[in-house]
């Protein structure tokens, strides 16, 4: 993440990158722009919106704008959401090696909670839809993260959960001040189902529960 300002700056005087004239954030114009963009750090956060008026927009450039140490840019070319199976608006996070992203948008939020789950699966889409409608009954709780585990550099972040792509998908928490992770039980994962998962960590009750509680249940 130190490497923000030794490697993103001057990417930004290359073809394909430029500036957004109102929020300063970084566009990306083009496959290899992004691809380059990504490459710069261990960890990138880019924005997949198709406009301005796209809903989350205006949040994420808030969200990013005081961001200092994890290079954070927009993409609304459909040639580059192709390329990493994007199919709607989303913010994705890019890792080299896995990390807990501690400080992502600079947040007061150290607990994240986590889907883990294949990108092109039958059933991608539906769960990722479910999160999306589910975050923001936590705001200011947990940071929701999707985790793809098709990715092999999310190998080691499957790891972490004793995971394997075939083992998805799951849904866990990682809490950053305890450093310590719990898994929902294997089942059929249902809005009601998380969002009891998520009350019982807010409640305590994962806390007192063993460690990775749900991994092999």
């Amino acid at each position: 993440m130190t490497m923000f300002f030794s490697v993103l700056l001057p990417l930004l005087c290359a073809p394909g990158f430029a500036k957004d004239k109102d929020s300063a954030i970084t566009r990306l114009s083009d496959v290899s722009a992004a691809e380059a963009f990504i490459d710069s750090s261990e960890v990138v956060i880019i924005g997949f919106f198709e406009s301005e008026d796209s809903v989350g927009y205006k949040e994420f450039a808030v969200a990013v704008s005081d961001v200092k140490d994890i290079p954070v840019a927009l993409c609304g070319e459909r040639e580059v959401w192709s390329i990493y199976n994007i199919s709607s608006d989303t913010i994705s996070i890019f890792r080299k090696v896995f990390t807990t992203a501690v400080g992502l948008f600079n947040s007061e939020v150290k607990t994240h909670l986590l889907l883990l789950a294949n990108r092109g699966s039958k059933n991608f889409s539906e769960l990722k839809d479910k999160m999306r409608a589910l975050a923001p009954e936590f705001t200011g709780k947990f940071l929701f993260v999707l985790v793809d585990g098709a990715v092999k550099s999310n190998e080691r972040a499957l790891g972490y959960f004793d995971l394997k792509p075939n083992d998805l998908p799951r849904v866990g928490i990682y809490d950053v001040g305890l450093d310590r992770s719990w898994l929902l039980p294997p089942g059929k994962i249902t809005t009601v189902r998380v969002r009891e998962f998520c009350n019982s960590f807010l409640q305590g009750e994962l806390q007192v529960r063993p460690w990775r509680w749900g991994a092999f249940i």
